[in-house]
């Protein structure tokens, strides 16, 4: 099967709903005060969903810069594809939820300068843990609004990232992929070695604040850094690799289930960073069949924005009415996918209709 027909019939969608459920489900437990679950080690489900996330954002988002290296066109594609819904959603968050379940006044919420940090820190990807006016002030979890977000920030610095690097290898054409595959060959390996050093304690986990960004609030931690540039590079590397790679699903899932039999430490993370990309492609391009009927249906994005926030609310009731907590999961679940469902038809989708085409699509 080629590339592209591989990709005209797929499992992603598929995969990124089962990985935005996967963070759902574990961030249930924290927010409710719980230890969240692992699937590898001491590593939360969560975290290995938003790995799996970053594997499909750089087979993906390499393939898009492929088909069309053009810097411009390129970025309005990955500002289309993230900013709308995130807009909507932060929005949504200020206007209805905020004043709905704040403990202040509505005078004290609307005269607090701090839902206008909420908002600038939101859209623009720069906080981890934004907070509101009174809000989830008595949660396990207290103030904070959306916690998932936290991710963004590093996905859309690894879309100028290989931007850059695809302008300065002059990547032309697909089959001069080679300077960009070296390239990120080398970043991959030096980033692996970087996790190893912080694994092994040879250096230090610190948060670092670039240049000129920081003072629009852009923090990154230097272990997040490493951890989540190996797996986005390691779908980048697939991609570019792509007709030299064969996908089978069972192999590529019995590795995943041995590599979860590890114990924790440094051999189990060297594993999973091997392991990790292929399976998860190898289910999206070689799965059962039955999983591409969710093809065309990509809720996942909308389901990652909007679930913390709903689940707090959802907590809230728990702390404040007495709701059980597994009613509060269910209730929460069932809005987040719908709000999903309806950011994906009316916000998504219509603004994915806006993105320029390729001059070899119009041809």
């Amino acid at each position: 099967m080629s590339v592209d027909a591989s990709h005209r019939a797929n499992a992603f969608d598929f995969l990124r709903l089962a990985a935005a459920l996967l963070v759902f489900a574990s961030h249930a437990f924290a927010i409710g005060g719980f230890r969240e679950p692992t699937l590898f080690g001491s590593e939360t489900a969560g975290t290995t969903a938003v790995h799996v996330f970053f594997v499909i954002s750089g087979y993906l988002v390499t393939q898009s810069w492929m088909r069309d290296p053009h810097l411009r066109r390129f970025l309005q594609r990955r500002v289309l594809r993230i900013f709308p819904g995130l807009v909507v959603m932060t929005l949504l968050t200020v206007l209805l939820l905020g004043p709905l379940f704040s403990e202040v006044s509505a005078a004290a919420y609307w005269g607090s300068s701090e839902i206008w940090r909420f908002f600038w820190s939101s859209i623009t990807t720069s906080a981890h843990f934004g907070s509101l006016p009174g809000l989830f002030v008595h949660n396990p979890l207290p103030s904070g609004v959306n916690g998932s977000l936290w991710s963004l920030r590093y996905e859309l610095s690894l879309y100028v990232l290989l931007a850059v690097v695809g302008v300065a290898c002059g990547m032309l054409q697909r089959r001069r992929a080679l300077p960009l595959a070296f390239v990120f060959g080398v970043a991959w390996l030096a980033c692996i070695g970087w996790g190893l050093s912080l694994r092994l304690g040879w250096a230090v986990e610190e948060t670092w604040a670039p240049p000129v960004l920081w003072q629009l609030g852009y923090r990154f931690d230097t272990g997040r850094i490493a951890n989540l540039c190996v797996f986005f590079l390691s779908g980048a590397l697939l991609q570019l690799l792509a007709h030299r790679v064969k996908y089978r699903v069972v192999p590529g899932l019995l590795a995943l289930i041995a590599v979860a039999a590890l114990p924790d430490g440094v051999w189990l993370q060297v594993a999973l960073w091997l392991v990790l990309p292929y399976a998860a492609l190898a289910l999206a391009l070689d799965g059962p069949r039955v999983l591409r009927v969710f093809q065309g249906y990509d809720y996942s994005y909308g389901i990652y924005i909007y679930a913390f926030p709903l689940q707090q609310a959802a907590q809230a009731l728990v702390s404040r009415k007495g709701m059980p907590w597994g009613a509060a999961v269910l209730v929460s679940c069932v809005l987040t996918v719908v709000l999903g469902a309806l950011s994906w038809r009316w916000v998504e989708k219509p603004a994915l209709r806006m993105k320029p085409a390729s001059p070899r699509a119009t041809s």
